[in-house]
């Protein structure tokens, strides 16, 4: 319980996007079900965001998922507090995935 809460309360994750890969980092404490992972942005058609019971949160959190060519979902992030923080993280997604099918 509480390495759950160090994790809630200290952990950062970064997203970043560089060279049609999307990066996912999480510091300074390893999620154990949840790791640091890249995926190709190509391989997205398109994001969505999703609420649902987050792990230890007492409300509903939000996750963002991308959606593979094959129609398989992908996590990108999840228990977000707000679902604010997740609309911003598809809102900037998306801007890649229409730049990058607009250059093919």
């Amino acid at each position: 319980m509480t390495y759950v809460t160090l994790m809630h309360s200290i952990n950062k994750t970064d997203i970043a996007i560089t060279d049609g890969t999307i990066n996912i980092k999480h510091y300074p404490f390893p999620w154990y079900s949840y790791h640091n992972r890249s995926m190709l942005l190509g391989n997205l058609v398109r994001v969505e965001v999703d609420t649902g019971p987050g792990w230890m949160m007492p409300n509903k959190s939000a996750s963002v998922n991308g959606v593979a060519r094959d129609g398989s979902k992908i996590l990108i992030v999840k228990n977000l507090r707000s679902m604010e923080q997740a609309k911003f993280i598809k809102q900037e997604i998306d801007k890649e995935l229409d730049l990058k099918q607009n250059s093919l």
